[in-house]
């Protein structure tokens, strides 16, 4: 009877190791996914997630090893990475739309609506929801190269007719005609 109750425990451990290796491998395959589809979403806005891509290359190579509480760990760890990293880039994407509508307002245009947005991309940023921050801010950038564009394209017909004044004044306009050519 001892042996069949010994026997029975050791089916009851294995049992639990099995079910334990399970759970670590399944733990380590949702933690590649996770960290993969993290680190795509930041090569998306053109991070640099070669830090975090080594950790994970390191991570797939313990899961094909079978070595899957490492494969866990260096999943986390690549997860970890690239979040800061992301993190990092859509913070510069939003600082870059700020910059723009700065300048873009310093012409003296209506930016209510790229300020609207950054201020969306803003909180967006401070809860975490990164995508959604980095699209505010692209509307933002957009908003405001328009807003830039129109004032270099108002600016240039203006020179331009200064231009012609001053030719039909027997002006000479060579070298300004040079560098107005050279701008566009």
């Amino acid at each position: 009877m001892s042996g069949y109750l010994r026997d029975s425990q050791l089916r009851r451990q294995l049992e639990e190791k099995v079910k334990e290796a399970t759970r670590t491998r399944q733990a380590a395959e949702e933690g590649l996914k996770a960290a993969q589809d993290l680190i795509d979403q930041a090569k998306r806005v053109d991070a640099n997630v070669t830090e975090a891509e080594k950790v994970l290359t390191d991570a797939s190579a313990a899961m094909a090893d079978k070595d899957y509480k490492t494969a866990a760990e260096k999943s986390g760890e690549a997860l970890e990475r690239g979040t800061r990293i992301y993190r990092e880039r859509s913070r510069a994407i939003v600082d870059s739309s700020a910059n723009l509508a700065k300048l873009a307002k310093s012409t003296g245009a209506d930016l209510a609506e790229a300020e609207a947005a950054l201020a969306k991309a803003e909180g967006a940023l401070a809860s975490e929801e990164l995508g959604t921050a980095i699209d505010h801010a692209k509307k933002a950038w957009k908003r405001s190269e328009k807003v830039l564009q129109e004032h270099l394209s108002s600016s240039f017909s203006k020179v331009q007719a200064l231009i012609l004044s001053a030719k039909n004044l027997n002006r000479d306009v060579a070298p300004i005609d040079d560098l107005l050519s050279r701008a566009r």
